[in-house]
C-alpha cells in the first residue's frame, strides 16, 4: 500500500510539469526509529550523523536527482559561526538552507541565531576598535 501511495504522489507531481518530484522535510533529533534503533559502538558514528531531515526527488531531462540532507548541516552551520567564518558567501548558502529546512520553528535555530547575533555583534566592535 505504500508504494502506491508513493508512486500516486510521484506522479501527481509529475502532472505538474515541475522539477521537484518530491520534497519531505522531517523533524531534527528524531533519529531512533522505532525506539529499538541504536547507533554502531564505533566513536566515528556520532549521534545524528543519521537524523534525515529532508529527502527530495528532482526530475532532470535525462535522469532522476535523489537529495538526502542529515541533521549535519545544522552542525556545519554551527561550526562556521563557532570559527567566525559567518560574512562568507558560503555560510549565508548554508545557513538559508537550513532556515528553509526547519522553517524558523526550531528552538536549535533560534539557539543559532542567537549566538549568531552575538558574534556578529562582537565582531563588529572589534572592527571599530
Amino acid at each position: 500500500m505504500r508504494y502506491i501511495q508513493i508512486i500516486f504522489i510521484l506522479l501527481f507531481f509529475s502532472i505538474l510539469n515541475s522539477n521537484s518530484l518530491l520534497d519531505i522535510k522531517d523533524n531534527i533529533f528524531d533519529d531512533y526509529g522505532n525506539g529499538k534503533v541504536t547507533y554502531p559502538d564505533n566513536p566515528i558514528f556520532k549521534k545524528g550523523i543519521f537524523d534525515i531531515t529532508e529527502f527530495k526527488i528532482e526530475e532532470n531531462p535525462n535522469s532522476y536527482k535523489f537529495t538526502i540532507v542529515v541533521r549535519t548541516k545544522i552542525n556545519k552551520v554551527k561550526n562556521m559561526i563557532f570559527e567566525n567564518k559567518f560574512e562568507t558567501e558560503e555560510f549565508n548558502r548554508e545557513f538559508d538552507t537550513l532556515q528553509k529546512m526547519l522553517e524558523n520553528d526550531s528552538i536549535e535555530l533560534g539557539f543559532i541565531k542567537l549566538e549568531l547575533l552575538k558574534r556578529q555583534k562582537k565582531h563588529a566592535q572589534n572592527q571599530q576598535n
